[in-house]
């Protein structure tokens, strides 16, 4: 298994957020190592039992065009996935957020949902939300990206 394919967002979307088992025979690099004993992207969530608290450890976005773009997002357990966002700020994580929210019930640890139907050569504020299936919440700091003309 080469040792990025452990943490690399595309591979694990590709395969559901499951990281590959890595054989004992091989050797790792201290930082993935040390991200995967941390319950890292593509870990399986967890130090003996004990319950980690749900950690956001990454925001972005990617693809971005004129009028979509894909906010990408890492956590340390198993969790849902929700985008809040508005051409404004602050933005309201609430039912009321000027454009919306998107969400995606499935709980994996990459986290890629897409925003539809913008408005070219715009700012948008956004914010990230998550929940696993213990109930642990996570809400992201706001976060902004411009789309194309």
């Amino acid at each position: 298994v080469p040792p990025g394919h452990l943490i690399a967002p595309g591979w694990l979307r590709k395969n559901g957020g499951i990281a590959p088992i890595v054989p004992a025979c091989q050797t790792l690099p201290p930082g993935i190592q040390n991200l995967l004993n941390q319950g890292g992207p593509g870990s399986h969530g967890g130090n003996s039992g004990t319950t980690s608290p749900l950690t956001i450890l990454s925001i972005g976005t990617s693809g971005t065009t004129s009028t979509s773009t894909h906010v990408i997002w890492t956590t340390n357990i198993p969790a849902n996935s929700r985008v809040w966002y508005a051409t404004s700020s602050p933005v309201a994580a609430t039912s009321t957020t000027a454009n919306g929210n998107v969400m995606d019930a499935n709980n994996v640890t990459f986290h890629d949902l897409m925003l539809s139907s913008l408005t070219a050569l715009t700012t948008y504020y956004y914010k990230v939300s998550s929940t696993a299936p213990d109930s642990q919440s996570v809400n992201s700091a706001e976060n902004s990206f411009v789309t194309l003309p």
